[in-house]
């Protein structure tokens, strides 16, 4: 067994198989990862083809420099290369066929948002902890789901998400959610394998949870409450701060309510009690009120859950195997 994160360092190699019509294998070993150009226009390629909006990003050369020949410290390899940046992302074949001949090494960046229907939760190495925390205090310890899911150049992890859908706004955000976890939503963009991290290591796609191998899966209802309200309700800290004097309006009743929910769960609160305490605060706060079903469909949900542990010392982020070539 292998964590899902694992030392960029590590000297096995990390096969990934992105299943789709015009694939391509992609092995990763460590600091002298290559990949050739050909394979990644045709990721992107098939990227599109599965209606991904993809657009061209800057790369590091083999000195961890930057293509556009500036010092961009840590975002080398990770900006646009179009005028419009991430407004230029397409499923154009035509148009993506066109920019990897004009920049055959170029990385691959996803547009995320409602326009993509794709949010993706980007976890650095030293937020693995926190996010395990934040997930417990939510009802949900040993949070690791089975979705889309990127090892980063730097060990980090990229866990996808199916976005709401237009009407919705997802907010990208860098450590709100939690210290070390970012939130890429509308407006904002991912890194694609086989794109190249500065230190030479390449994004990979987790065996068997690549497009293909595993679905896209849709947010649990904590999480998509936290992403959809990270603010007023949610501190820098990443624990939840309800306004209790506050007016729900419409767009946010079921965000909120599920929050509430999430906060009363990780402290043991039933079913039964979540239920009473949400119909009280759906009657006090919300404007106009969720019909009574609808509140207990938000309790049941978010009773599927675990309490959080009793000792923080016990939350940890659920392993995953990795397999190694």
């Amino acid at each position: 067994m292998a964590t899902l994160y694992t030392s960029p360092d590590d000297s096995e190699s990390t096969t990934s198989v992105l299943d789709i019509p015009r694939g391509a294998n992609i092995a990763s070993s460590g600091a002298s990862n290559a990949v050739h150009p050909s394979s990644v226009s045709t990721f992107a390629l098939a990227y599109a083809s599965r209606g991904v909006p993809v657009l061209p990003l800057h790369s590091p050369n083999d000195a961890g420099h930057c293509s556009c020949r500036r010092d961009c410290g840590r975002d080398t390899g990770k900006h646009p290369r179009t005028r419009h940046g991430l407004h230029d992302a397409t499923t154009d074949e035509a148009v993506i066929r066109r920019w990897w001949e004009t920049w055959p090494s170029a990385n691959i960046g996803i547009r995320t948002g409602a326009v993509s229907g794709i949010f993706v939760i980007d976890v650095d190495p030293e937020g693995y902890e926190s996010l395990a925390a934040l997930a417990a205090d939510h009802g949900a310890p040993g949070f690791c789901p089975d979705t889309w899911t990127v090892r980063t150049g730097r060990g980090g992890a990229h866990l996808y998400f199916r976005h709401p859908g237009s009407g919705v706004r997802i907010k990208t955000s860098a450590g709100i959610l939690a210290p070390g976890v970012d939130v890429r939503g509308d407006d904002g963009y991912a890194i694609l394998p086989p794109s190249r991290h500065a230190n030479g290591n390449l994004y990979a796609w987790l065996d068997g949870f690549a497009p293909g191998q595993v679905a896209l899966a849709d947010p649990p209802p904590w999480l998509l409450a936290l992403v959809l309200a990270p603010a007023p309700w949610l501190a820098r800290t990443g624990t939840p701060t309800f306004r209790h004097e506050a007016v729900i309006g419409e767009g946010q009743r079921n965000a909120v309510l599920t929050s509430l929910a999430g906060s009363m769960r990780r402290r043991g609160f039933s079913e039964v009690a979540m239920i009473a305490a949400l119909q009280i605060e759906n009657e006090a706060r919300c404007q106009p009120p969720l019909p009574p079903e609808e509140v207990e469909k938000v309790a049941r949900s978010v009773a599927r859950y675990a309490p959080a542990p009793p000792a923080a010392g016990q939350r940890r982020l659920k392993v995953r195997e990795v397999r190694h070539a």
